[in-house]
């Protein structure tokens, strides 16, 4: 009788389990057109173990089973990862094999939605071809692929998963710790823009959230032009500058330009203050001064001990 391999189904269980979690938490920005779902990082374990392509598959289903489309999330959102990572079996090179899930969801949702609201009109479906296949891209390619480095550079880690090396060589000063989280929160704060209902208004009388990317849309692109340009400003500065204190300096900007960006958007749309949504932004910019706390905590650490 062949042996139950219990360690592979609680690391297949977890990885279930955080993708269905992730998944919900970042509930507005996971589904439909616009979408950025954080929890397709998890894909590229299939890098590390063959095995996991179930485990990916099954939590892809289980996360789309609450989605406002219903089956149509179900089947063609389980779809698109189950092909996506059939290629991603035999290709040992991580940066070809993250372009599989780009090409996939970025033609199989379209199709989806084109079937679940009639949205055939060309300029429609190759929107959402744009904005689903930009998605995936950012999150694999500028979350995903430093999440893989940072645990293929953990040899406790590695060890304990029982998980091979991966052959992974970067050309820039990219895949460190800082410069992850440096990226996830900058693409976060873009994305909160883009998708997630923050601002409170009337459909046939009634109260409905809307995204501010709806409302800059209508009124003003001030907002969307400065949430971008902010905090293309904080990632940037990861990959540019090597200086601690001059990274510090540019989060500051990063922050300020962002306070600012609030306070006029609040005075634009008052109803965006009775939404929880909107001061997760605060939070948010709180821990987006970590990293750079950390660093120079880490440097003058080093110079201590460095005693010649």
């Amino acid at each position: 009788m062949k042996r139950i391999d219990l360690k592979f189904i609680t690391e297949s269980a977890i990885i279930i389990a955080l993708y269905v979690v992730v998944t919900y938490i970042f509930a507005p920005m996971s589904y439909e057109g616009i979408q950025f779902r954080i929890s397709e990082i998890l894909v590229l374990l299939i890098f590390f173990n063959k095995k996991f392509y179930f485990p990916l598959v099954l939590a892809t289903f289980i996360s789309n089973i609450p989605s406002a489309l219903g089956w149509y999330d179900m089947v063609f959102g389980t779809l698109a990862t189950a092909l996506a990572l059939i290629p991603m079996l035999f290709v040992k090179k991580i940066y070809i094999g993250a372009i599989f899930p780009v090409i996939s969801n970025m033609f199989i949702v379209p199709i989806e939605l084109g079937l679940a609201f009639e949205l055939w009109a060309p300029e429609m479906f190759w929107l959402n071809v744009l904005t689903v296949g930009l998605g995936e891209a950012v999150v694999l390619f500028l979350l995903g692929i430093p999440f893989i480095f940072s645990i293929n550079k953990n040899e406790a880690l590695m060890t304990k998963l029982k998980f091979n090396h991966l052959e992974i060589k970067y050309h820039i000063a990219y895949g460190t710790t800082y410069i992850l989280f440096s990226s996830f929160i900058g693409i976060l704060f873009i994305v909160s823009f883009f998708a997630y209902p923050m601002i409170q208004t009337k459909i046939n009388d009634e109260d409905v959230y809307a995204s501010p990317l709806s409302f800059v849309i209508s009124k003003n692109y001030y907002f969307l032009i400065t949430i971008i340009v902010f905090s293309l400003v904080y990632i940037i500065k990861s990959f540019i500058f090597k200086n601690e204190y001059l990274r510090l300096i540019f989060t500051f900007i990063f922050i300020i330009g962002i306070l600012t960006n609030t306070i006029f958007l609040g005075i634009y749309e008052s109803n965006i203050y009775i939404n929880p949504y909107f001061y997760a932004i605060y939070l948010l910019l709180f821990i987006s001064i970590l990293p750079d706390i950390l660093a120079i905590r880490k440097k003058k650490k080093n110079q201590m001990y460095n005693f010649e």
